[in-house]
């Protein structure tokens, strides 16, 4: 799963969620990045991009937990982490898609995708915690197929 929003922390403050799915250890909320760069396993290699949204700039910094890496890093700090388990990947961009090229946003995207193909194993479906249910399992042979969560 990968999510891109610059007012998500800001929107739901710290949550379980953010820490324990997303990899984020702390948030600095509308730091106003403007060029990130590739970093990790996923995102290493892309050369600065400069975010250019067509709204106000209230981009984050994020700090990833131990069990979590840098996905990108900005002109101010680290503005977004990846969290890859046996079960899930996810990335959590504090940055919108939208302040990037076409061509970029293309990039990126892909490279996730690409990483999804590479790491993401068929798991049970079911309950993962109390709050979170998964709502359609994978499987790896059928590229339509996706792993998704429903908070209830």
């Amino acid at each position: 799963m990968m999510i891109s929003s610059q007012d998500y922390h800001w929107a739901k403050k710290q949550t379980q969620f953010m820490e324990d799915y997303l990899g984020v250890n702390s948030i600095v909320d509308d730091v106003s990045q403007t060029t990130v760069t590739g970093s990790g396993s996923i995102f290493n290699g892309i050369a600065s991009l400069t975010l250019n949204p067509p709204f106000a700039n209230y981009t984050d910094t994020i700090s990833a937990k131990a069990n979590a890496e840098v996905a990108f890093v900005g002109n101010i700090g680290d503005a977004a982490v990846n969290k890859n388990n046996s079960s899930y990947l996810t990335t959590f961009l504090g940055f919108p898609l939208e302040a990037l090229s076409n061509n970029d946003r293309k990039t990126i995207m892909q490279k996730f995708l690409d990483k999804c193909q590479q790491t993401t194993t068929p798991s049970p479906g079911g309950i993962i915690n109390n709050n979170y249910k998964r709502q359609r399992s994978c499987d790896t042979n059928n590229q339509n197929n996706t792993n998704w969560w429903r908070h209830n």
